[in-house]
Formats: structure tokens, C-alpha cells, sequence
């Protein structure tokens, strides 16, 4: 190994060439960590390379001990390193903020909607449970979301887990009714609940199931009726329905 530099010839002008292109392709501070690394190996003086490239002795003792124990990672800039893998993965975390029946996912710095129709209960929740299940939403956020404890949340997700969706859905007695109503029978229902409600009869669930059974040989359970009635919003309109044909008989 050379100890010494005096039997190769150098140029500066070659030098200055050389340098000048290296450091399109790396920093300054690496090319310098490069030369005084190789002069290191040459056997030049710590103390005159340090003077030479305007390297701190201290900066320069540092850099050599980084090199025994990160090996090539010594080179690299840590600074810039922690910095882009802080930007990276501020640019790949996502989150969620849910409202309503819309999701916002924002990733990368750009936000993204997910509307999910109030009609769809059973897609928000398989979305949401998803995303739990996924580490990507807490219990609590996931509660909150479909309105259920998070208890019953933590239970639906192991249901999902072992039995995939079906568990949600074939588990609920009523609920594959649900999903079946067809306008005609909303149409029946809203004409059945209209009636009770100006005869002073019973409105409730199972009390229209019987009634629509009797007249119309619809089979719904009173679980259906009472969800179909709440979506169609005819609860509402019960105290006032009697009214209104109080008033229209007057006239």
C-alpha cells in the first residue's frame, strides 16, 4: 500500500474537471467524505486532511468511526436521509374522517370521498368494519361510524374474520327481508300504516305484520316493517295524519 504521493503525477487541471462533474452526481459534502477517506487510507496525517479539505478535526474523527461500525451509510447525508423518510411517509400515511354517510380518506396530501347512500347500511358497515379490521379506523371511530358500542364492534369483527360477511348478514333474523322489500310492498305498507293511523289502530311493527298477512298474504316480520317504516319516515307523520282528515272533513 502507498504510503506517500510522490511517484504519481497529478493535474490541477484535470483535477478541477473531475471534481466538477462528481459533484453534479453527488453532494459536496460527500465527495469531500470520499477524498478524505481515501487520503485516510493512503496514510496521510488526520490532522492535514482535515486542514486540506477544511474538515473539523473533530467532524472528521466522527466520520471515521461511523465508517467502522454503518460501513457505507457513513457517506450518506443523515440529515437529508431522516428527512425524506420523514416526507415519505407523510405522503403515504392515510386518514379518515367520517361524516354522515361520507368518508374522507386523504393520503399523499390530496383528499378522496367515499359516499356511501343512507339507504346502504349494510356497505357502510362492511366498509367500516373493513377498515378497522385494517388498523386503519379505532374501535371507538368504528362505533361511532355505524352507531353500535364497540363491544358489539369487536364482535362483528371476529364474525368477519372467521365467516366473511355472510356472518353479518344471515345471522340477523329479518334482515335477508330487508333487502327484498320491493316498491309494491312499500306501496302496501304506506297504504296499511296510513289506515291504523286515521282508525286509531296499532301501528307497531308486528301489529301491521298480521294485517299485511291477513289482507295482502305478505309475509314481513315485524323487524322489517318497523325499519321500512322508519326509512319511508312515516313515523313522523303518525300525530298528524288524524288531523288532517279532521280538516278535510270540515271543508
Amino acid at each position: 500500500m502507498l504510503n506517500c504521493l510522490t511517484q504519481i503525477s497529478f493535474s490541477k487541471v484535470n483535477s478541477n474537471k473531475r471534481i466538477e462533474k462528481a459533484s453534479k452526481a453527488l453532494s459536496k459534502g460527500i465527495l469531500n467524505k470520499i477524498i478524505a477517506f481515501v487520503l485516510f487510507l493512503l496514510g496521510a496525517n488526520r490532522k492535514d486532511i482535515s486542514n486540506y479539505l477544511h474538515i473539523p478535526f473533530g467532524t472528521l474523527l466522527s466520520f471515521l468511526t461511523r465508517i467502522e461500525k454503518h460501513k457505507l451509510e457513513a457517506f450518506s447525508d443523515r440529515r437529508k436521509t431522516a428527512t425524506d423518510k420523514h416526507t415519505n411517509q407523510q405522503q403515504n400515511d392515510i386518514s379518515f374522517n367520517i361524516k354522515a354517510q361520507k368518508i374522507y380518506i386523504q393520503a399523499g396530501g390530496q383528499s378522496k370521498v367515499l359516499n356511501i347512500p343512507a339507504e346502504n347500511i349494510l356497505q357502510r358497515k362492511i366498509v367500516i368494519l373493513s377498515l378497522f379490521n385494517s388498523n386503519l379506523l379505532s374501535s371507538k371511530e368504528a362505533a361511532g361510524a355505524i352507531g353500535i358500542s364497540e363491544r358489539h364492534i369487536w364482535n362483528l369483527s371476529t364474525k368477519i374474520k372467521n365467516e366473511d360477511i355472510y356472518s353479518i348478514i344471515d345471522k340477523r333474523k329479518g334482515q335477508s327481508s330487508d333487502y327484498i322489500v320491493t316498491p309494491d310492498i312499500k306501496a302496501e305498507l304506506i297504504q296499511q300504516y296510513v289506515l291504523a293511523s286515521i282508525t286509531n289502530q296499532s301501528t307497531s311493527g308486528n301489529s301491521l305484520s298480521i294485517q299485511l298477512k291477513e289482507r295482502c298474504n305478505l309475509d314481513l316480520s315485524g323487524r322489517t316493517i318497523r325499519c321500512h317504516i322508519k326509512k319511508l319516515g312515516l313515523d313522523k307523520i303518525k300525530s298528524t295524519l288524524p288531523l288532517l282528515l279532521q280538516d278535510l272533513k270540515k271543508t
